[in-house]
């Protein structure tokens, strides 16, 4: 038994071949152009799940990324404050060391009062530290300056309330110290 093939089907099958390689031809030159394999819910239905998680994953860690730089900012302002702090402290156990002795006078006395003075406004600059507009001491009301001096007395005006920046997917890390806490003082 033999089998015709007419002319007819042998051309159609040769156009039908030529349009599949130009619609592949497009395709390629489509992700090509775009720079990516899956540009419509069409192209690949499977695929769109998983590169809408990816999107996720990738969003989720530039937000983290920015979450750890602000956080960087306030816990470096933190850390040169608290030295600050520290030096002012330290100057004020000179005036006081030097004043309990035997040597110290009327005059030197009259004098290590307004150093001690210019010190407490030295250290209430330092303790109501702002970055970006937010007072580092005062909490969680970081609007509001932490310390304010009343009549000779300092007074704490915030929370004590922790600041958590969420730094990955299970991390949180604590941005900022209370005033009241690290004073061990309460308003």
């Amino acid at each position: 038994m033999t089998i015709r093939v007419t002319d007819s089907y042998l051309s159609s099958i040769l156009v039908g071949d030529l349009n599949r390689s130009l619609g592949r031809m497009l395709d390629q030159q489509r992700i090509a152009g775009s720079m990516r394999r899956v540009n419509s819910f069409a192209d690949d239905p499977r695929s769109v799940g998983t590169i809408q998680r990816y999107n996720a994953l990738i969003s989720n860690n530039e937000q983290y990324i920015s979450n750890v730089t602000r956080s960087r900012i306030m816990v470096d302002g933190t850390d040169v404050a608290l030295q600050s702090i520290s030096e002012v402290l330290a100057d004020v156990r000179v005036i006081a060391l030097r004043e309990s002795s035997a040597i110290a006078t009327d005059q030197s006395q009259s004098t290590s009062v307004i150093e001690v003075e210019n010190l407490v406004n030295r250290l209430m600059d330092v303790l109501n530290t702002s970055i970006e507009g937010n007072y580092l001491f005062s909490g969680q009301q970081v609007k509001t300056p932490p310390f304010v001096l009343s009549d000779g007395t300092v007074l704490y005006q915030g929370d004590s309330e922790e600041i958590s920046s969420r730094t990955g997917p299970n991390s949180t890390m604590k941005l900022n110290i209370p005033g009241n806490i690290f004073l061990g003082t309460q308003s």
